[in-house]
């Protein structure tokens, strides 16, 4: 059984919501009620950090997260990201959400080799990105989940050395 602490704790001026569960050695942070926050410096300290829940902000590069090395969860579905990159070192990342962002090629994640899961789209809505084509995934090995449901690509390929991709859509 997990025993769960949870703190506000301040980021930037703005109330931020830590909750984490001791036996797991889990670590959420999330907005709550924020919807103001335009970056991601200040979070260097957090280094035992496993999941990073920023969906619903202004966020507009990612940046200042090099330091989360026990990152395993990212979620900045939201914000206004145009270009992904300032990911080379989460290598162990399992799951990403870049969800209803202003993305419009898929690019670095090639070191992202532990990556399960990666969300171009809100499941449940109609919200996507601005992705035309499927590439710079081949690296990602251990991809299970593969969801870019409401961009705007036309054609599927370069997706067979995904031997373990399980969803696609």
């Amino acid at each position: 059984m997990s025993t769960r602490t949870s703190k506000f704790v301040i980021y930037k001026s703005e109330k931020i919501f830590m909750e984490k569960v001791r036996d797991k050695n889990y670590f959420q942070v999330c907005g709550m009620d924020v919807e103001e926050i335009t970056d991601l410096e200040g979070l260097e300290n957090l280094e035992e950090l496993e999941s990073l829940r920023l969906e619903g902000n202004k966020i507009s590069e990612i940046k200042g997260l090099n330091s989360l090395v026990n990152l395993k969860e990212l979620n900045l579905s939201y914000n206004q990201i145009s270009e992904i990159k300032g990911l080379d070192k989460l290598t162990n990342l399992k799951w990403l959400s870049l969800g209803a962002n202003e993305i419009s090629e898929i690019k670095g994640l090639e070191k992202l080799e532990n990556l399960e899961g990666l969300f171009f789209c809100i499941p449940t809505q109609p919200h996507g990105n601005d992705i035309l084509e499927i590439k710079g995934l081949e690296s990602l090995k251990k991809l299970k989940h593969l969801k870019l449901s409401a961009n705007k690509v036309s054609e599927i390929k370069g997706l067979a050395n995904l031997t373990n991709l399980e969803t696609l859509e």
